[in-house]
């Protein structure tokens, strides 16, 4: 120390400054500028003094320090800036969350969640009974609940799911029914059931038939048969397999009506449904093995759900303007689709 001066060597203490008390009017202190490590002598010009000086190394802030930041006041959070120097975060409000904006940007406070275009905060995010899947760009998008016993069903890899019906594993449920499950009414029934054998050998085959001539309407009955669990009590529809001994192109029109029955019917009183036709040609050739298209739809009488029972009849419908074919109708079977419940 020399007069009112002191000269400081190079140092490794950022920030020095000088403290001192004067000659009777208070505390100083001096501050070495630049304010930073010393890289070269330093003066600092006093003021006339007594007492004792000390160097001081504790950092004090310079115009970005923590003291331009209301030092000492509560609930205050500093982040270093891209220069190096602190800044204050606003605290936002209640609620939110400190968000990182990038490497090169300040932090900010920010709601939670912070919702962007497609954002969960775009689909009512936090509120109740909400699905929510990613689109192709990666967006977050709400999926519509769809309604009461559907099931979430994928539409592929590049398409949004959905809400469908149960498909109960594809395929449409049938009730298949052979010449067997018939038997001729009592009046205007048909032949009753013969078996017929065809070709030799290992190339043989077996099967019944219930055979309709062309002089009247014949009639034949199935049933009753439980009406399966998964039926959903609707119409259903016919595929009538079938042969005949004509070797031409005549035609055959089939009839069929449904009947279900409940516990505590009384049987004799029970009605019928309505009688739908389906006609379908001879192929020229004896013994073809023969296969209506789909009826239309058959409303069975009574209210026919499960565990219903079921009664089927089936007719050849003379009176049909397709059916012209002078050989007897043999039937093979009936298959008759439904819809699940």
């Amino acid at each position: 120390i020399k007069d009112t001066a002191i000269t400081l060597q190079p140092s490794t203490f950022p920030g020095l400054k000088l403290r001192g008390q004067t000659s009777g009017s208070g505390n100083f202190i001096a501050t070495l500028a630049p304010a930073a490590t010393l890289s070269g002598t330093r003066v600092a010009t006093l003021p006339d003094a007594s007492g004792e000086i000390a160097l001081d190394s504790e950092l004090h802030a310079e115009a970005h320090g923590p003291s331009q930041h209301t030092e000492g006041v509560a609930w205050r959070l500093v982040y270093q800036d891209v220069n190096g120097d602190e800044q204050e975060i606003g605290l936002g409000t209640d609620g939110q969350v400190l968000t990182s904006t990038g490497a090169a940007l300040a932090p900010q406070f920010e709601a939670l969640p912070a919702a962007g275009a497609h954002g969960p905060g775009a689909h009512t995010s936090f509120a109740n009974w909400k699905v929510i899947y990613t689109d192709g760009s990666g967006d977050q998008q709400e999926l519509a609940l769809g309604t009461d016993g559907q099931v979430l069903t994928s539409t592929g890899a590049s398409s949004a799911p959905a809400f469908e019906a149960a498909g109960g594993g594809g395929g449409t449920p049938t009730i298949p029914l052979t010449a067997l499950h018939f038997s001729p009414t009592v009046a205007n029934g048909c032949a009753e059931a013969v078996k017929v054998s065809v070709g030799s050998g290992a190339t043989s085959k077996l099967y019944w038939v219930l055979d309709f001539d062309d002089g009247a309407d014949e009639h034949a009955i199935a049933g009753p048969y439980p009406l399966p669990e998964d039926y959903d009590g609707g119409t259903m529809t016919a595929r009538i397999a079938w042969t005949t001994t004509a070797t031409d192109a005549d035609g055959v029109a089939w009839a069929i009506k449904l009947l279900s029955i409940d516990d505590g019917d009384d049987i004799s009183a029970a009605s019928w449904g309505s009688a739908v036709v389906t006609t379908d040609d001879a192929q020229s050739n004896a013994d073809d093995f023969l296969v209506t298209a789909e009826s239309s739809a058959i409303t069975p009488g009574g209210t026919a759900v499960a565990p219903e029972s079921l009664w089927v009849m089936i007719f050849r419908d003379v009176s049909d303007a397709n059916d012209d074919m002078a050989e007897d109708a043999r039937l093979i079977s009936v298959k008759l689709e439904y819809t699940r419940s």
